[in-house]
């Protein structure tokens, strides 16, 4: 038995030893991919502090450079330090996170809930997205539907929701409630004595998948006034905004009993007898279903800006076209018809190179005429991906995004965004666009003033820059335009679209300037990115001030 242990003793010190040294190895070849990417970084002007970057490269070059393995494997240690410090945390930028029901059914007391939401707080995280909703039930006392028994054992008679409120208020966070509108999951019960407000398939089951994931239908008018008092009755709190997810058909389904005997009413068909190779008539009935999502989504927006204009309204989003063509989820239409303040799109994908392409997709369709903050899984990826997806993310023309979800956030998530990308609070830049631009000049002449000589701008480029960025900062301060989160988003005004509409063409004309001029890669193309993330807090200012013209939905 000794000299089992002995053995396997030994075999374990030859293991690490072998690891040791491959971590050295690699600590030779990331030292000259982190000197590379300071100098890139310095190249696009970011601000970070160089000193003490320089100072650990310069030791991690001596120890690299040593014949002794732990020389090479503290190397090692000291570039994981500076890949955190060379990571820029930008002062400007929507931050927000999913706090799924899952998670939050792990907190098991108030002060667990309070705890709770300082980390997410010291996180420097500015918008939260609880679930309130979820599977027919609330997390608070519901007048309406049942309390999930989780809640009601574990806080007795102190309200988890008005918990969080009060201390995201504390910290400075925005809470916008999640309500899960018309899935249920596997949850029945709290609706059984109303089984004619259930959707079904086309053959007539209430599920047609392994995971059992019942759906309320969106054509039922009942069903679209019970899910509206739910949302009145967690508006009654002081809430920042709404948030609408399953605000969707399930896939394959739109037959309940009411929508069948609607349509076959109406146009004289039955639905179940629809071949989708009849491409007229199909696309007929997938506009007829698509319309009671999006009415009902008008109708938040509606309800909601006549009980407070504070209350923005926001919907998680199927990417690309998915959600039109499989679950009646036409979002772009709800976007062109001014329906929501911002989207968060689901944009659930593995590579950094499939999220940067899909997120584009989806910025390109809503044509920035609304603030789109796009998701990402954290649960089908390491924390290097979530750092490579967020940082991508930040190249496109948008301000902000949104981390799936709260369950999935574990240590080294949390480490990895609190020393880099969330080192320093940022400024959302959903509430109020205007500041949120004028600060975003002030950083981008911060960074010109500091870099830009060395980044290779010239002297007279430099001016121009900071002249051309006061002018326009300038500008936005005095235009003549209402404060976006409480106005009413169908309501025109002339005067302000008129003032938007040639700022944008001045930003457009210095855009263009920009992409033809002599300044040189990678500065350029950091410039461009800046001016188009500019752009793009500005333009859904001008798209909600036009005369409003309602888009049909079209299949």
């Amino acid at each position: 038995m000794g000299k089992s242990i002995q053995k396997l003793f030994l075999l374990s010190m030859i293991m690490v030893l072998a690891f040791n040294v491959c971590a050295a190895n690699e600590g030779i070849k990331e030292l000259g991919r982190m000197q590379e990417r300071v100098k890139i970084a310095k190249e696009e002007m970011a601000l970070l502090d160089y000193d003490i970057i320089y100072e650990k490269l310069n030791e991690a070059s001596k120890l690299a450079a040593s014949e002794e393995d732990q020389d090479k494997i503290k190397a090692f240690q000291i570039l994981k330090e500076v890949d955190a410090l060379a990571t820029e945390s930008r002062p400007v930028e929507t931050r927000a996170v999913w706090l799924d029901d899952i998670a939050l059914t792990k907190i098991v007391s108030p002060d667990d809930l309070r705890e709770l939401i300082r980390s997410l707080a010291e996180l420097n995280v500015n918008m939260l997205l609880p679930s309130v909703y979820f599977g027919g039930e609330t997390i608070y006392k519901s007048e309406i539907v049942p309390q999930m028994d989780w809640f009601k054992i574990n806080f007795g008679d102190e309200d988890p929701f008005q918990i969080m409120l009060d201390e995201a208020k504390k910290y400075g966070m925005e809470v916008h409630p999640w309500v899960m509108v018309y899935g249920l999951q596997g949850n029945i019960e709290p609706y059984l004595d109303k089984i004619e407000w259930f959707d079904k398939a086309k053959d007539g089951s209430f599920n047609n998948t392994v995971h059992v994931d019942y759906f309320l239908s969106p054509a039922h008018p009942e069903v679209s006034d019970h899910l509206m008092s739910i949302i009145q009755e967690v508006t009654d709190y002081d809430v920042d905004g709404i948030h609408l997810d399953n605000i969707r058909y399930k896939d394959g389904f739109g037959y309940g009993d009411y929508a069948r005997e609607l349509y076959q009413e109406l146009f004289g068909i039955d639905p179940c007898d629809i071949d989708p190779s009849n491409t007229r008539r199909y696309n007929h009935f997938r506009e007829f279903k698509a319309q009671f999502i999006a009415s009902f989504v008008e109708r938040v927006r509606y309800e909601m800006h006549e009980k407070d204009p504070h209350i923005m309204v926001s919907a998680a989003t199927a990417p690309g076209l998915w959600g039109k063509n499989s679950l009646g989820q036409d979002w772009h239409n709800w976007v062109d018809n001014r329906s929501l303040h911002f989207v968060l799109s689901m944009s659930y994908i593995e590579t950094v190179p499939e999220y940067d392409d899909l997120i584009r997709q989806d910025i390109n369709r809503v044509g920035s005429k609304t603030y789109i903050y796009p998701g990402m899984a954290l649960y089908a990826f390491s924390p290097t991906v979530m750092q490579g997806q967020w940082q991508i993310g930040q190249r496109a023309p948008t301000t902000g995004q949104t981390l799936f979800s709260l369950l999935h956030i574990k240590d080294t998530h949390y480490q990895l965004l609190k020393n880099g990308l969330f080192r320093q609070k940022a400024y959302p830049t959903f509430r109020d666009p205007q500041k949120a631009a004028i600060l975003y000049i002030d950083w981008l002449k911060e960074r010109i003033e500091t870099l830009g000589i060395e980044a290779g701008l010239s002297e007279e480029e430099k001016k121009e820059w900071l002249e051309t960025l006061s002018t326009f900062a300038s500008d936005i301060k005095e235009a003549p335009s209402r404060p976006y989160d409480t106005r009413d988003l169908r309501e025109e005004d002339q005067t302000e679209q008129a003032y938007w509409e040639n700022f944008l063409a001045k930003l457009d004309a210095f855009i263009l300037k920009t992409r033809k001029g002599d300044i040189k890669d990678p500065l350029k193309a950091r410039l461009m990115d800046d001016l188009l993330g500019l752009k793009s807090l500005i333009t859904p200012l001008e798209y909600t001030s036009r005369t409003f013209e309602t888009v049909p939905i079209k299949y």
